[in-house]
């Protein structure tokens, strides 16, 4: 009717009072409390008896993925370069909850990407500093905190939030990993690993079935791989990283390690060939370069360090760790049909005899 199509037109409009005077948009207004402090405004229950209105001109129980855009464009604006406060600061971080909430909704997960791809290019997320960021330039700390070392990326390191990390991910947050890379000076003197090859391959069974528990968690734990790996051991084992970010490089100095893995060599490097923290992280990252290496590696040492296979299958139980059947089935060839003493031919569709003429004179 005409009313109500006077009333949408006021969408967008500062048409809400919120207190005497004050008009704000509906698209900040809300029926319950979204966390937004001074960015948003919640309704009194009182003013249900008008939820019509407000259900035309865009009040929402709670905030969208685009109404929760809208406040971080607006924290954006009006904060600028200067370092939050702290009830800002959880707001920014109420916001990117939100986001990744919607991110887990199947009605709107459409319209969460959509908003997250936008805002990766936006001052929107909080950095080491306190202050907003785009979510493109931000880094997720590395699991060794090799990137709290290098003075290029410090300002753009942010830990993962369980809360959080999903949409920041998907507005372009990456790990850290991804722009540091590791070099090691070929000269120097380097030698089969034969013990640590030896062992792993000895300790396969307990690293299959320990791998196995963490299968459903969506990624690719491949204990295949380690047949692919060059084991090296040397003594004398210096490594430097490099960092390439922001259109800048930065190398670090060279420092001296116990373990590396070198995913673009397929080499996995050692200054001894003895079990070690070291060597589980370095080998849990052989295993799945993506995943969070503290999921499997405490575990891994446990398997590497136990006395005999034996002792390393005790501590999986211990743990609780799901038992793995590792029996070799027979492979039972498949007969063809030659066997049963039948032919291709004998498959072919033929034509029926016809009787012949001296049958047709007999009858």
């Amino acid at each position: 009717d005409e009313p109500s199509q006077f009333v949408l037109r006021l969408r967008g409009e500062p048409c809400v009072q919120v207190s005497p005077g004050a008009f704000v948009e509906p698209d900040f207004v809300f029926w319950t409390d979204p966390g937004l402090g001074q960015w948003a405004h919640q309704l009194p229950h009182g003013h249900r008896q008008y939820q019509s209105f407000f259900d035309l001109v865009g009040v929402t129980e709670s905030p969208s993925p685009l109404q929760t855009e809208g406040v971080l464009r607006r924290i954006s604006r009006s904060i600028g370069n200067d370092a939050l406060d702290d009830a800002d600061r959880a707001v920014v971080h109420r916001c990117w909850e939100l986001l990744d909430q919607h991110l887990t909704h199947e009605d709107s997960r459409s319209d969460t990407e959509a908003v997250l791809t936008r805002l990766g290019a936006i001052r929107s997320a909080l950095d080491a500093r306190d202050m907003l960021e785009k979510p493109e330039m931000l880094l997720f700390v590395d699991g060794r905190r090799l990137a709290e070392k290098i003075e290029l990326i410090s300002n753009n390191l942010i830990r993962r939030d369980r809360t959080t990390q999903r949409a920041l991910a998907a507005a372009g947050t990456r790990p850290a990993e991804d722009v540091i890379d590791t070099f090691v000076d070929p000269d120097i003197t380097s030698a089969p690993a034969e013990e640590l090859r030896a062992l792993v391959e000895e300790r396969a069974p307990a690293i299959r079935r320990l791998v196995e528990s963490h299968r459903d968690e969506g990624l690719a734990y491949d204990v295949g791989r380690l047949d692919d790996i060059e084991f090296l051991t040397m003594p004398d084992l210096v490594i430097e990283y490099r960092v390439r970010f922001a259109h800048q490089v930065q190398i670090t100095d060279p420092e001296a390690a116990e373990a590396v893995f070198l995913g673009d060599k397929n080499q996995l490097l050692v200054r001894a060939q003895t079990p070690s923290r070291h060597l589980a992280r370095e080998l849990a990252r052989c295993i799945e370069p993506d995943a969070d290496v503290s999921v499997i590696a405490p575990s891994l040492h446990e398997v590497l360090s136990a006395s005999t296979l034996g002792d390393a299958m005790e501590v999986l139980n211990e743990y609780g760790v799901r038992d793995l059947d590792e029996a070799n089935w027979e492979h039972i060839v498949t007969r063809t049909s030659d066997e049963h003493g039948g032919t291709v031919d004998d498959l072919d569709p033929k034509e029926p005899e016809q009787p012949s003429s001296q049958d047709k004179d007999e009858t």
